[in-house]
C-alpha cells in the first residue's frame, strides 16, 4: 500500500482551511480538533465516517441533521429507511463496533 503523507502549512489550524476532500484510502488520524471530521461531513462526497463513541455520534447528528447516525443493532429495513430520507452526498458516521 502506496502511504501519502500531508503536511498542513505552518499558518492552517483546520484542515477544510487546505483541503476540500480527503485521498482514497484510510485517514491515519493522528491530531484531534483539527476539524477532520467536520471537513468529511461537509464536502462533497459520500462518507462513512468511523468514530469510537455514541456521544460523538449524537453531537455530530444535532449539528448536521442530513448525517445518519448509526450505532446498537439496527434493521437493514430501518437503515434503508433513514438512507431514503438524506439527500446527497450521503454521510453516514457509524462507531467503529457497528461498522
Amino acid at each position: 500500500m502506496e502511504v501519502k503523507k500531508i503536511v498542513a502549512p505552518d499558518d492552517a489550524i483546520y484542515v477544510s482551511e487546505f483541503m476540500t476532500d480527503f485521498p482514497d484510502g484510510i485517514l491515519n488520524k493522528k491530531e484531534t480538533g483539527v476539524g477532520n471530521t467536520h471537513l468529511a461531513i461537509i464536502n462533497e462526497e459520500n462518507y462513512i465516517i468511523a468514530v469510537p463513541t455514541i456521544e460523538l455520534i449524537l453531537n455530530k447528528c444535532h449539528q448536521h441533521p442530513d448525517l445518519i447516525g448509526i450505532y446498537g443493532d439496527i434493521k437493514q429495513k430501518q437503515f434503508l429507511s433513514m438512507l431514503g430520507t438524506k439527500k446527497n452526498p450521503i454521510k453516514i458516521m457509524v462507531t467503529y463496533n457497528s461498522l
